[in-house]
């Protein structure tokens, strides 16, 4: 059974990978904080990434992403929708990350 979510979003998607970044994120943690269109994401070292929509608490319904990265390879999500914020819960170790949003 399919699930339909209704929101309302006021914002400018920008470019096709997003016109805003965060570079070199090196901690577990809350992003950025409010409604954000998620780019792409590109770690430098290979290893588990896990991506919540949330400011506060990740947990499995709010977890939106986790995979084994491989270092330099982009993950794309195609301006996906964050309606409360970007949070990182898990990254490779010793990483720093790169993150496209809009």
């Amino acid at each position: 059974m399919a699930a339909t979510i209704n929101r309302n979003i006021s914002m400018s998607a920008g470019l096709p990978g997003g016109c805003s970044s965060a570079l070199n994120v090196t901690t577990t943690g809350l992003v950025l904080a409010g409604p954000r269109l998620l780019g792409t994401v590109v770690s430098s070292t290979s290893g588990t990434l896990t991506i919540n929509d949330c400011q506060s608490g990740p947990g499995a319904g709010n977890q939106i992403f986790s995979a084994s990265v491989t270092a330099g390879v982009p993950v794309n999500f195609n301006l996906f929708p964050m309606f409360s914020g970007i949070y990182l819960s898990a990254i490779p170790a010793s990483s720093a990350l790169s993150l496209s949003f809009s």
